[in-house]
């Protein structure tokens, strides 16, 4: 088949070590964009998400084509050959092909049968098929998986009821501030995750949220919409040591609330959550002041508490990828057959 996976996930390392070769969308465009005709890869879909950084790719010789990955990736990020090594797991043919539908499928995903990852998956493929970068095996190989992952939701209740990332820091508010409907609060980012959380804190008539966001238009576009106050994002330096808990969310590659945002400031936040990859938030924070600093993998304890319900469509799930990488299979055999006739 010659297609191999590379990457890694919250299953397998830190997100501290995984924000060193975290790409965003630039520069996953410019990644792709980037490949020349004499590198080694001839197919490619590149996967990122608040936990997870993958490579899908084609090539007639898998080895070559993940030594060049990586040192791509090392020429493009602060990381060392030993460290890159330690952090990325891969994956094979028949292997990989069954750890992408298992992506999609959510089982793979921090919550358990959620739904956001397979429109992740879905996006991932549109941009690199809209770059020319996939050919007949990546087409059909996504293609399958995003098929399997919408028969997995509509025969099985894995994803009934099931929550996001986003929906997940809401609860672990609720659940650490008990008090919390008397506590002034701040989303920082109106990306996906952003907009989920101040939908849902909406929906909970939390009187006192406020949005901010890089870009103002988007922000007073969702105040609007939910009945919610903005802050300036320039003025985030002055003004977000007032709110008592702050979700921040943002693709920014630096630390957009450092330490000195809230030294020698007479009221601080009681909580902080960071669900930004790379982290949005200064880790000294932390260490240094009295608020409570939770990050994606602290979340990861109340996500597994809230699925276990779900764990039983496990079998059901497994047996429809089982299913559907059959067919992939049998696709795959008579592509093969025919090449084989054509070319004889």
């Amino acid at each position: 088949m010659n297609l191999g996976c590379l990457g890694a996930s919250f299953k397998t390392t830190s997100m501290t070590k995984m924000e060193l070769i975290y790409f965003n969308k630039d520069e996953i465009q410019d990644f792709i964009t980037g490949i020349s005709s004499d590198s080694p890869i001839q197919e490619l879909v590149m996967l990122f998400t608040c936990n997870r950084a993958e490579w899908y790719y084609v090539a007639d010789d898998l080895d070559q084509a993940e030594q060049w990955l990586k040192s791509e990736i090392l020429q493009l990020k602060p990381i060392t050959q030993g460290k890159l090594e330690s952090i990325l797991d891969a994956n094979y043919n028949q292997d990989a092909v069954r750890h992408l539908f298992s992506v999609a499928s959510g089982v793979e995903s921090m919550v358990l049968g959620e739904n956001e990852i397979l429109t992740q998956v879905k996006e991932a493929y549109t941009r690199s098929y809209t770059l020319k970068k996939t050919g007949a095996k990546l087409n059909k190989v996504f293609q399958a998986a995003i098929a399997a992952g919408k028969r997995v939701r509509s025969e099985t209740t894995i994803s009934r009821g099931a929550y996001s990332i986003s929906s997940i820091a809401i609860e672990a508010i609720r659940e650490q501030v008990l008090d919390y409907f008397a506590c002034s609060i701040l989303i920082i980012g109106a990306g996906t995750m952003g907009t989920r959380a101040l939908k849902k804190l909406s929906a909970l008539a939390h009187p006192q949220v406020s949005i901010s966001n890089r870009s103002v238009e988007r922000g007073a576009q969702l105040a609007q919409e939910l009945g919610c106050r903005v802050l300036d994002y320039r003025d985030l330096s002055n003004s977000c040591h007032e709110f008592d808990i702050i979700l921040a969310a943002t693709s920014a590659k630096n630390y957009i609330l450092p330490l000195s945002f809230f030294q020698d400031k007479p009221h601080n936040p009681r909580l902080i959550i960071d669900l930004g990859i790379p982290r949005n938030v200064d880790p000294a924070i932390a260490s240094t002041l009295t608020t409570q600093l939770m990050t994606l993998e602290g979340l990861k304890a109340i996500a597994d508490r809230n699925v276990r319900h779900r764990k039983d469509q496990l079998h059901s799930v497994l047996n429809i990828l089982d299913e559907e990488l059959q067919k992939l299979q049998k696709w795959l055999d008579y592509k093969y057959h025919v090449c084989q006739n054509s070319s004889d």
